[in-house]
């Protein structure tokens, strides 16, 4: 199994939320699950590469070439892939991911998420999504969709499309009932 985080490429975090990253990267390398992402060196982006890759755990970014001049791409990935722009890196992403967990991050990490989510309301696919909402980061996001929902301009499907965990423990057992078959209500 692999999860494709979505996370930013600054470090403008917290330490907390650093330490929770590292910890959801040991324990997916713990539990054999695979990390597909931006495949930057930077920010949040490269503290979690590192901390799978600490843990002896499967790295792969996915890049687009040239695109981001300030994106600097990680070296010692188990696996680098360079794609022509950003549409083709976020549909290469989808292709190598069993489920989606978004961490804090900015518009690039929302534009990622809201993608997710709209292939899977239109039901391009059906990957789990997961927000990992660490001190309640994506509350605003939770609270603009059911704004939303609430003028009925979504598909019944979207708000069901995905849900918020508080902590690496709940985000780890979400993950750990999708790798075995099963899936998150």
């Amino acid at each position: 199994m692999r999860v494709c985080v979505f996370c930013s490429s600054k470090s403008d975090f917290p330490q907390e939320t650093f330490d929770q990253a590292t910890l959801f990267c040991q324990r997916l390398a713990k539990n054999k699950i695979g990390f597909v992402y931006g495949g930057g060196k930077l920010g949040m982006m490269g503290h979690m590469a590192n901390a799978m890759l600490a843990a002896k755990g499967e790295a792969i970014g996915v890049m687009p070439e040239g695109l981001f001049p300030h994106e600097v791409a990680h070296s010692g990935l188990t696996e680098l892939i360079y794609t022509a722009d950003l549409m083709e890196r976020k549909r290469k992403m989808m292709e190598l991911s069993d489920a989606f967990v978004i961490f804090p991050g900015g518009v690039g990490t929302l534009d990622e998420a809201l993608e997710v989510i709209t292939w899977k309301t239109i039901q391009r696919f059906k990957k789990p999504i997961v927000f990992f909402n660490w001190q309640g980061y994506w509350d605003p996001f939770w609270d603009m969709m059911k704004a939303y929902e609430a003028k009925n301009v979504f598909y019944p499907e979207t708000m069901a499309s995905f849900i918020l965990v508080d902590d690496v423990d709940t985000l780890i057992k979400e993950l750990s009932i999708i790798s075995e078959g099963g899936h998150h209500d």
